[in-house]
C-alpha cells in the first residue's frame, strides 16, 4: 500500500449467505480487539455482485502486521451468524 493512500476499499464476498444486514469487523490477527466495524443494510449501496465493499482508513492498521476481517449476516430476528473470515497482510511502501 502506499503512504499517500489513506484509504483502501476490501470487496468482501458474501457467498451464498444472504442476510437481512450485515456486520463486517476488523481485529490485530490472533487478538480479541476490535479495531473497526462497518455495518450494511440491505438498502445501502455498498452490495455489488455479491461483494460489500469495506472502507478502510489505512491509519487503523500498522505495517508488518496481519488482521482479520469477519463478516456476519444479521437476520430479522438480529441473530448473527458467520458468513466468512479474510486475513491479510499489511505493507505499506
Amino acid at each position: 500500500m502506499r503512504p499517500d493512500v489513506p484509504l483502501v476499499i476490501l470487496e468482501l464476498p458474501i457467498g451464498g449467505e444472504h442476510g437481512e444486514s450485515y456486520r463486517a469487523v476488523l481485529k490485530p490477527y490472533l487478538e480479541d480487539r476490535e479495531i473497526l466495524s462497518e455495518n450494511f443494510s440491505k438498502s445501502m449501496r455498498t452490495l455489488v455482485d455479491d461483494k460489500l465493499e469495506f472502507s478502510l482508513p489505512l491509519a487503523f492498521v500498522e505495517d508488518g502486521k496481519h488482521y482479520v476481517v469477519t463478516l456476519n449476516a444479521i437476520n430479522s430476528a438480529g441473530k448473527m451468524n458467520e458468513v466468512r473470515k479474510f486475513t491479510f497482510y499489511v505493507k505499506k511502501n
